[in-house]
């Protein structure tokens, strides 16, 4: 029947509506070191506030969970220099060889973006000779981590791409309590996104509240039925099914003019 798969197209925009609610959304990069989430808190994140601003690394040399005869130096935002290495926020030492240093990142990001579960991606890439290097950073947030960030290389793939891990309160949304992100005061910490989500869930109690009310006290329904549009709401796990399996299917017109008929 055309109506009830109307009622799945319905159900399915709701279900994404509400998980928009809840995603993480996307840091917006600001500037070299810095982005601000586009969600309900508006964190602004600022990664500056766990590199070293003294011209040395924050992670000095070591091989950080890799193994091999190389060993890493790596300091988020501010440039370092070490042996030929010079002012680079990633450098590779080959301990088999005399005065070997790589380039593995420049301070300015190549790429900068945000994944799902809202861990920030960061590539900072350098070009030594011939030979262009690359170190894949993920800023994780880790909210027990209020003092030091910590550091753990996972792989070099493709090769020459060094994929990293650093996990820091100061990549969390919303901000941890005594850590180094902030929340913008004029906002209140909301976005539009969150005064809207804020709105909708306003008005579900409403309806809810109000159309039990109005069952009760002027329809006189008892039990079950108390609740609003309580057959619409039984049939409700069904709908959300069709409404997935109904995703890759239009919704057609033509369901409007049954329903009219």
């Amino acid at each position: 029947m055309a109506f009830p798969r109307f009622q799945a197209c319905i159900v399915l925009f709701v279900c994404i509506f509400l998980m928009g609610c809840e995603s993480q959304g996307e840091c917006i990069k600001t500037g070299t070191c810095t982005c601000t989430f586009n969600d309900q808190y508006g964190t602004k994140i600022d990664f500056g506030t766990i590199g070293n601003r003294d011209g040395t690394p924050k992670f000095d040399f070591g091989n950080y969970g890799l193994e091999g005869t190389f060993t890493y130096a790596f300091n988020p935002c501010f440039a370092f220099s070490a042996g030929s290495c010079k002012d680079v926020v990633g450098c590779q030492k080959d301990t088999n060889a005399e005065a070997s240093y790589f380039d593995i990142g420049n301070p300015e990001p190549v790429s900068w973006t945000t994944d799902s579960d809202g861990t920030i991606l960061v590539s900072y890439s350098a070009t030594q000779g011939s030979e262009e290097r690359t170190s894949a950073v993920q800023y994780t947030c880790e909210k027990t981590a209020l003092k030091e960030p910590t550091l753990e290389i996972q792989s070099e793939a493709p090769t020459r791409t060094y994929n990293m891990i650093v996990k820091t309160c100061a990549a969390c949304s919303p901000a941890v309590s005594g850590c180094h992100t902030t929340v913008p005061s004029s906002s209140g910490g909301l976005t539009g996104g969150g005064i809207v989500c804020i709105i909708f869930t306003v008005v579900v109690f409403v309806y809810i509240v109000g159309g039990i009310l109005f069952q009760v006290f002027v329809r006189g329904a008892t039990g079950t039925e108390v609740f609003p549009n309580h057959n619409f709401w039984w049939k409700f796990p069904g709908l959300v099914k069709d409404g997935f399996l109904f995703m890759l299917t239009p919704c057609r017109r033509g369901g409007y003019s049954e329903m009219a008929e």
